[in-house]
Formats: C-alpha cells, structure tokens, sequence
C-alpha cells in the first residue's frame, strides 16, 4: 500500500497581510456599491441640476450692463443670483459688462425660477448650456451674490463669493476699495444680520480685509469722531480698544 498523504493543516491564525487585502477588497466593494446607489437615486448633496423653464430657449440680442439684458422678443431679462456695479460709475462696471456680453450675446440661454420684477423686467436664474451665469459672475468678482437663502441655488452662489472674497477678485480687490477722498480711510462696517456697526481704522490687524460695500449700508470716514457720531464701534483688533 502507498504511504498516506498528511492532511494539510489550516493555520488558526490568518497573517496580517492577508487581513489587509480582505479590508481592501471589501472597500472597493462597498465604495463601488454606494457610486451606484448615489448614481440611481441621485446624490442628494450636489447642486440641483436646473429644469428649463417651458423647456424654452433664447438668443440674447443686447447686453445692458453686467447682469441685464434683452432677448429676441425684446423682454428684458435681470439676473437673479447677481448684481453687477452699477453702469458707468460702479468699480468695474464696464468690464462686468463686457464679460457677461462674453458669455451670452447672441448665443442661446435658457431660464429658471421667472418672476416679474421692477421697470418691467424679468428676474431668473440664467443659464448658458450647463453654465449657471449668475454664478460665473460672481465666481470671477464681477457681480455680488444675491438671494443666498434660495433653496436651490443660493447656497452655491455664495460659495462662490467666498471664493472670490478670499482670493480678492475683482470687486473684492484693493482696486474697488478705495474711498472717493483720500483722506477718509476708515472702514465702517453695518452687518444687518447681526445688527452691529464696526469701524476699522488703517492700522487695526484685519483693515486690508475688510470692504466696504455702500449698498448694504457700508461707510467711509474721515475721522473717527464721525464714525462714532454715526453709531459705529472701534474694532477689538484695533491698537487702542476700550
């Protein structure tokens, strides 16, 4: 008779190598298994994907200034997610509008969330294609983000000003924050949200960061006398706060 084969033996004890490689297959099918769910039920923390309105398209025929213009049947349109300076005054204005003349004039756009507005206008998020323009605007430092507490749209809007505040961009920059004298460089800040009224003079930590914008009620001022009289506090990061 041949001799008898051993019985192979079964460590008890996997090695920790195999251990890791079992953990790696098992998060490569779990990762793969929850990009599958998020792709057929839709991923509930990405920016909404934008329904056209009347499924209608138009082609812009003039630009007014840096967030309205006509379309082919002449209705004037405003953009709803930005503001744009203030045509020609406005720190630069004209190139906001050369920008959003870039981006539509005579090509096709579409439209969500219409509504009537002033002077005959009507207000909507616009869109070139994917682009949401509002948004590219406001990225670039060109416009100012409105309506932020729109469910839809709001939240990604003002992202995008925070972007464009941290990098200094366009209205953000040293450029648009200069006062119309010279001699009147403080800083006063209103902040409606919180109902306080802040003044920064040249040498306080935070002064190059601060802008002063005087459609939400920002000021300058000459002296610090006047912008007490006018209800503002000194900043705590200023040299000599009380």
């Amino acid at each position: 008779m041949g001799r008898k084969s051993k019985p192979i033996k079964l460590s008890k004890k996997l090695s920790p190598a195999l251990l890791l490689s079992v953990a790696l297959v098992f998060s490569v099918i779990l990762n793969f298994y929850s990009l599958l769910k998020s792709k057929l039920e839709g991923d509930p923390g990405a920016p909404p994907s934008p329904t056209k309105d009347n499924n209608q398209e138009y082609s812009v025929t003039r630009v007014i200034d840096g967030d309205t213009f006509d379309i082919e049947d002449d209705t004037r349109i405003r953009l709803r997610g930005a503001d744009a300076p203030e045509l020609p005054e406005g720190c630069l204005s004209a190139q906001s509008k050369e920008r959003l003349e870039e981006l539509i004039l005579g090509k096709s756009i579409f439209l969500t969330q219409q509504e009537q507005g002033k002077f005959l206008r009507t207000i909507a998020y616009v869109w070139q294609g994917d682009l949401l323009i509002d948004q590219a605007l406001v990225e670039e430092g060109l416009a100012q983000a409105q309506e932020i507490n729109n469910p839809d749209f709001g939240a990604q809007i003002a992202s995008a000003q925070d972007r464009a505040k941290n990098a200094e961009r366009g209205v953000w920059s040293a450029k648009c924050q200069q006062p119309a004298d010279k001699n009147c460089t403080i800083k006063g800040n209103f902040r409606q949200d919180k109902d306080t009224k802040i003044y920064h003079t040249p040498d306080c930590y935070n002064y190059e960061k601060i802008t002063v914008n005087e459609k939400e009620k920002d000021q300058w001022f000459c002296s610090e006398n006047e912008a007490k009289l006018a209800g503002f506090t000194k900043s705590r990061d200023c040299p000599g706060y009380k």
